[in-house]
């Protein structure tokens, strides 16, 4: 369907995402088939950096954090929207397929690594404090316990991100220390999380 005054928006869309600066400046951004968007006015305009982001695996992620905008996809890896891949995950190849800010770290769900098979679809990957681009081959934790063999979801909810495999369901906490967060499985089969309530099969 046609949104906006011109044709400029191609593709199927997946995700609409409205994007707040820390001026109060808000934004909104299209990613589709063909690329990634962003409403100028009454007429939409591409960003060339993160043209051609979805091919084969749609559902792209997107998030706000450190005052920018940024979007993945387990096939093209992670953009900062307007000037290109983020150096530090590109440097590793990696692909999350979902991204979140929490407490004050870019959190990725799902590893995929551009270039080879290499594919982690159950590994939760963090970035340093207040630094979204900085990481190393250690900040990672794998999600093992309960059923499923890979995360596809993940929702802030209250002080914790609610994380769905295709199976089960669980609550990833921030403790500190060297372990830095902690998993609980909440669901470990087949059940359901809502606002105020567990429910379990």
């Amino acid at each position: 369907p046609t949104y906006g005054t011109n044709t400029n928006l191609v593709g199927t869309p997946y995700l609409f995402f409205p994007f707040t600066t820390f001026a109060g400046v808000t934004t909104l951004y299209c990613i589709t088939s063909n690329g990634m968007y962003y409403l100028n006015g009454t007429a939409w305009a591409a960003k060339e950096a993160v043209t051609d982001f979805i091919t084969t695996h749609r559902y792209p992620s997107a998030c706000s954090i450190e005052d920018k905008i940024l979007v993945t996809s387990s096939e093209k890896g992670l953009y900062h929207a307007g000037s290109g891949k983020l150096s530090g995950w590109s440097g590793y190849g990696y692909c999350p397929r979902i991204i979140l800010p929490y407490k004050f770290r870019l959190i990725g769900f799902g590893e995929y690594r551009t270039g080879n098979s290499y594919t982690v679809p159950l590994r939760i990957r963090y970035s340093a404090l207040g630094a979204c681009e900085t990481i190393t081959e250690t900040y990672f934790i794998d999600w093992i316990d309960g059923d499923g063999i890979e995360i596809v979801g993940a929702i802030p909810l209250g002080p914790y991100i609610a994380i769905f495999k295709d199976k089960s369901a669980g609550l990833l906490d921030w403790i500190g220390g060297s372990s830095i967060f902690s998993l609980n499985i909440q669901l470990p089969t087949i059940g359901l999380l809502a606002q105020r309530a567990v429910v379990n099969v």
